[in-house]
């Protein structure tokens, strides 16, 4: 563990928990956020729907994206 990762995990341990849990919800969707910019960076030519399901594909595999796809297109086109 480098110095800087030591002096992270000291400061977790020190914080309460009302402020883990802030830290834990600003770094998920940060998390989000870079996942959603690379695959926008990666993929310029998808629109909304296709940039969601390019998402779900990538982290919860092809099935469910598939069934967002379909889910989502009969929504926009009823």
């Amino acid at each position: 563990m480098t110095a800087a990762e030591q002096i992270q995990v000291e400061l977790m341990r020190r914080a309460g928990p009302k402020q883990r849990a802030a830290l834990a919800l600003r770094l998920s969707d940060e998390a989000f956020a870079l996942a959603r910019r690379a695959i926008e960076r990666a993929h310029p030519e998808l629109d909304k729907i296709g940039r969601d399901v390019e998402f779900v594909r990538v982290h919860y595999g092809v099935e469910l994206a598939a069934r967002l796809e379909t889910w989502l297109r009969a929504r926009r086109n009823p």
